[in-house]
């Protein structure tokens, strides 16, 4: 057994024992969710391991090197080091001295159907390595029920029982891409639950001391499943409202961000930003899995299911549009401003932009991207299009450009410097309400439900 019930420990003892290293905290998985909570715990005072599957982010963590722009993480990871309380690693039995285990690998979504791969060999893992009285917690979200059904079958197969001899905690990640570590310390409450009260105890007093922001106690794990996904589901559905109310307003003619804060003085009216689609892991994730929960119980989740289509298609429109508006695309060069699915943020998982490039390729045009902070990409590189950093080079010719990602540095642009690096007028199509119309007098410019109009 181990030698602290952990259930029992008021949050000064806890504290206490975290950062004496007497409880030490192994985190499995190293992305941007595991690193955040490596992070948040590290600067606690708490001795972490880290475990990640892919040699190389282990390597780069004991580097003090985590994701690229997310504040505050490799600061933590290198004090970490330095004070000998980090170590990272792909040997997932490093974590077997550690008392309390964040599940913290990615849950996805191919082929129609949900992936736990990842979740179940961690969830064996962390169960086959544990000694009586140590914790998991569990972060991805997913369908309501499969924490528990997971946990249970590990638990059987290692021989120790829920609640008692091993506690079961599920608490939802809460965080956005640039802000991880402050996401958790201080912006949203710790969503909690557990597998019994000896579970949520620990949950509490656990959170208790790095949510700043407060602790929500759910009454089951299932609850705390379901609350994450309404989050998703319902940035997606709003999302999608405010795609479909903007393309009336476009075709209008009316200024939808004008016509958005009026609504949104009202305090019940909370309509959402258009744009080129969602993107990253969550939102447009999210709804599938409360879509199979649905099926699995004979409901159609109509709504749901249409703001995934309203989606989905956005970047098929935005083509239509660019199309119609140039009377053509083949042969014609388009610079597609930005590939990471949000503003200032070098992540690009899931981003419309991809479906966007693959509309115009497959209407003829010849495409290029710029991104400010990727690099490299894969799925680009896959298609044989450009990916650069260099904003001339990707204006360089262009006969259209599409503003898709709301980076800050897009705010600049005027039409004297997008004449002078295109070397002619090529159509602007602002798809994120990111340029000013009045920097853009002289150019055919198009801002979508905004205030921009053809020239």
């Amino acid at each position: 057994m181990s030698p602290l019930d952990l259930s029992a420990l008021a949050p000064e003892e806890l504290s206490t024992n975290l950062r004496a290293g007497r409880i030490g905290i192994a985190v499995y998985g190293l992305g941007l969710v595991g690193s955040a909570l490596a992070a948040v715990w590290l600067r606690f005072g708490a001795h972490v391991t880290g475990v990640d599957r892919d040699p190389k982010i282990a390597e780069r963590a004991m580097r003090g090197m985590g994701p690229a722009g997310e504040p505050l993480v490799s600061e933590a990871f290198r004090a970490g080091l330095s004070e000998d309380r980090f170590r990272a690693t792909s040997d997932a039995s490093a974590a077997d001295v550690s008392s309390i285990k964040f599940l913290a690998v990615p849950v996805t979504w191919s082929n129609n159907s949900v992936v736990l791969d990842y979740l179940e060999d961690a969830m064996n893992s962390a169960m086959s390595g544990a000694k009586g009285g140590d914790a998991i917690v569990v972060k991805p979200t997913v369908p309501i029920g499969t924490t528990r059904r997971l946990a249970t079958a590990a638990a059987e197969r290692a021989g120790l029982k829920l609640d008692e001899d091993i506690l079961l905690i599920y608490s939802p990640e809460r965080i956005s891409a640039g802000r991880a570590v402050l996401d958790i310390e201080e912006h949203y409450p710790a969503v909690v639950s557990g597998a019994g009260p000896r579970s949520l105890a620990l949950a509490r007093n656990l959170y208790g001391l790095v949510a700043k922001a407060g602790i929500v106690p759910m009454s089951s794990i299932e609850a705390a499943e379901a609350e994450k996904m309404f989050e998703g589901v319902y940035r997606d559905v709003n999302i999608a409202l405010a795609n479909e109310l903007a393309k009336v307003v476009d075709a209008e003619g009316l200024d939808f961000e004008e016509i958005r804060n009026a609504a949104n003085s009202q305090p019940y009216s909370h309509i959402h930003r258009p744009g080129l689609g969602v993107g990253g892991t969550c939102i447009p994730i999210y709804p599938r899995f409360l879509v199979e929960n649905a099926l699995g119980v004979g409901i159609v989740p109509e709504l749901t299911l249409a703001a995934r289509r309203t989606n989905a298609d956005m970047p098929s429109f935005f083509a239509a549009l660019a199309e119609r508006e140039m009377g053509g695309l083949k042969g014609r060069k388009a610079a597609v401003l930005g590939l990471a699915f949000r503003g200032d943020v070098a992540d690009s998982r899931l981003s419309p932009t991809y479906d966007l490039v693959l509309e115009l390729l497959r209407r003829g045009a010849g495409v290029v991207v710029h991104d400010p902070l990727i690099a490299e990409d894969e799925i680009l590189r896959g298609m044989s299009v450009e990916l650069t950093d260099d904003l001339g080079e990707a204006l360089s010719g262009a006969d259209l450009i599409i503003i898709a990602t709301d980076h800050s540095m897009y705010g600049n642009l005027d039409g004297d410097r997008i004449r002078e690096l295109s070397g002619n007028s090529p159509l602007v199509l602002d798809t994120r309400h990111v340029l000013r119309p009045e920097l853009l007098r002289g150019l055919r410019f198009h801002q979508f439900a905004g205030r921009g109009r053809p020239g």
